[in-house]
Order: structure tokens, then sequence, then C-alpha cells
């Protein structure tokens, strides 16, 4: 199945969806979905495997590209690659898992993320798990966006609740200006050999920080408060095997008291 060099335009929902499909390539399409509809994803991935989604441009109040199993919980989505696309989106650019969702073998590269909520979104609730991730070659500016939104500018988050599991995510070669830092959050070694390698990040706070941005979300969970009031560039709590290489994050001079550039780091096994 091949989809190519269409423009697609004010999708109320989901604006292309494969569910138990093979050999999928989508290439070179146009979506321009207005910026305050929720649930207008760009692509969603579901219950399929052999995807490829290269070289396009995406304007999504909701996930830019989704690779997930809502339409099949029971059958992994396998074997995708995203590559050389233009992502903004009100919710996550990229996001791989879901709930029950099972996913394997997803690979990104070359992204510009140019206006996100959140740039990479990894997830798994009860019964779900995301296997071998690999991300890297990415530049993002992510923001913190008024509204029931959920995420506050984060460029990467990767996150697993009650019996789900994350294993196998590396990103590496990111280049960013970002209003939230890097949340890893799961709880007794449900997540395991997450490496981020050569990172640099900027954090700036825009007009939404102070008013939004109190706490580390981690929507629909509990979302736990900072600590001084004080986004860390890393919030880390119940992971194993984390490995953090080459990563640079810097303060605007006049932002220091909205950030910390000390990580928050709980209940993982670094390595």
């Amino acid at each position: 199945m091949v989809v190519e060099d269409l423009l697609l335009r004010q999708s109320p929902c989901w604006t292309l969806t494969f569910s138990a499909c093979r050999d999928v390539k989508v290439r070179g399409i146009t979506v321009q979905n207005h910026l305050n509809v929720p649930n207008c994803d760009g692509v969603h991935v579901s219950a399929s495997r052999e995807v490829l989604i290269t070289g396009c441009v995406f304007h999504c109040a909701d996930d830019c590209v989704a690779v997930g199993g809502i339409t099949e919980w029971d059958r992994p989505s396998e074997n995708v690659v995203i590559s050389q696309c233009t992502m903004v989106s009100r919710s996550a650019a990229v996001r791989i898992g879901h709930l029950a969702s099972k996913v394997r073998n997803v690979v990104c590269s070359d992204l510009v993320i140019s206006d996100g909520n959140r740039g990479l979104l990894v997830c798994a609730g009860d019964g779900g798990w995301v296997e071998n991730v690999r991300a890297s070659n990415i530049v993002m500016h992510t923001h913190l966006f008024a509204g029931f939104w959920w995420g506050k500018g984060e460029p990467l988050a990767i996150m697993a609740a009650g019996s789900g599991r994350i294993e196998g995510v590396d990103v590496s070669h990111v280049r960013g200006e970002t209003e939230g830092g890097i949340v890893i959050a799961g709880g007794e070694g449900n997540i395991r050999d997450v490496t981020l390698d050569d990172w640099s990040l900027r954090l700036s706070a825009g007009n939404n920080r102070p008013l939004l941005g109190t706490w580390i979300d981690l929507q629909p969970a509990e979302c736990p408060p900072l600590e001084k009031g004080q986004m860390p560039w890393l919030y880390a709590d119940g992971a194993r095997q984390l490995h953090i290489r080459n990563v640079r994050a810097v303060l605007n001079e006049s932002d220091a008291g909205a950030y910390s550039i000390e990580p928050i780091i709980r209940n993982c096994g670094m390595e």
C-alpha cells in the first residue's frame, strides 16, 4: 500500500489510519489540521507492520504520528520507520505505544519538530509493552501550551504504568530549545535499558510556565509537584539500566528561577 504526494486538510479526527496492515509506505504527504482540534492525528498506525513514513509535513493538534494497537490490542505494531519529516503538534510529534498497545522495532530519524507540546513520547499501560526504539538526528522546539493538553513541553517522555513495560530505548543526537525537561517515569523496573546520548538542550520559559508548569506531567497518572517550583532538565523515577552520555543542558540566565540544572533521579539503576 502506497500513499504519496497528497495534501490533506482540516481533518476532525485521525487523518490517515492503518489498521492490521502490512507493507505500508507514506511518502511526501502534507497534513494541515486545525491546532485546536483534539484527536486529529496525522498518521495513526495500529496493529500494523513494515511501515515507512518519510518526507512528510504535519500540522496536527494531536499526535503527528502515532504507533500503537488501539484497533486490535493483541496484535503488535512492528518494524516502523519514521524519517525526514517536519512536525507541529499540540500533543506528541511522535507517540509510540498507548495503553495496552504492543509495539516493537521503531526507528525515527532526521526529524524537525518546529513547534510541539511534546517531542517524542514512549508509553505503555496495563497489558502493554514497547520494545526496541531508536531515535536520532532530531531538532526540536517544544513549548507549554494553554489548554487541556497532556504534556508540558518535554522533548522526551518515557512512561510506563501498572503492568506496562518499556525496554530498549535509545535517543541520540538531539538539539533543541524546550520549555520542559526530559521525563522518564516507571515503577518496579518496568522501564529498562534507556540510553540518552549526545543531547544539547536549552531550557527557556514562556509565559505559560508560571501558570501551568508547576508539576511533572504524568497524566493520566498522578502528577508530582515540582520541588521549589523548578523544572529539572531530567526527571527519572523507576527506571533500570539508565545510560546518560554527553548530555548538555543550559538555562537562559533570565529563567534560572524556573529550572534546575540538577536532575531528579530516584529509584533508578544508572550505568
